[in-house]
């Protein structure tokens, strides 16, 4: 993960944590490593051909509460792979998942010079809750999300994630 976030230009550092530190201190790390599969889902993607298999992308929902029904979302992508349609396939896996474990609405939270978080932000049906100090916090709700994507699945692989995950 550490390697992962290294790995990152210095802007996408900033708009994933909001800080231009190089490296998140450890208690960030192991909070995205603490994945339990029901207050903290996540899907990532690495490159299994390269070697060490580097990380490419993750998703992660943190549940509110143990049993809530809402949950905070984030995601990344590494620089070079922007663009190819990672990301929606990592969130079609992540929203099913939270489907399947009650989670109906998420917040994000965007930095307001984010244009094109803030873009996939709206296709997803994101709602703008809030904005301060440069940084707007969206409410989406799930069912709309995956309505979304898999509307335009066929663009970008999703439909493959859809049909493996058979929701």
């Amino acid at each position: 993960m550490r390697e992962a976030i290294d790995a990152l230009s210095p802007q996408s550092r900033y708009w994933r944590f909001f800080s231009s530190m190089p490296v998140p201190p450890d208690t960030v790390i192991h909070q995205l490593l603490a994945v339990d599969g029901h207050k903290h889902i996540a899907w990532g993607a690495t490159l299994a051909n390269e070697h060490g298999s580097p990380a490419i992308g993750s998703v992660h929902v943190f549940r509110d509460k143990t049993e809530g029904s809402s949950g905070e979302l984030s995601f990344v992508i590494a620089d070079a792979c922007h663009g190819l349609g990672l990301v929606r396939m990592l969130l079609a896996a992540a929203l099913v998942e939270c489907a399947r474990h009650g989670i109906k609405i998420l917040e994000v939270q965007v930095l307001s010079e984010n244009r094109a978080a803030i873009r996939l932000v709206h296709f997803l049906g994101g709602r703008m809750t809030s904005i301060q100090s440069g940084v707007s916090t969206y409410d989406i709700k799930l069912r709309t999300a995956l309505d979304n994507l898999r509307s335009h699945a066929e663009e970008t692989g999703v439909a493959s994630v859809f049909a493996a995950l058979a929701e």
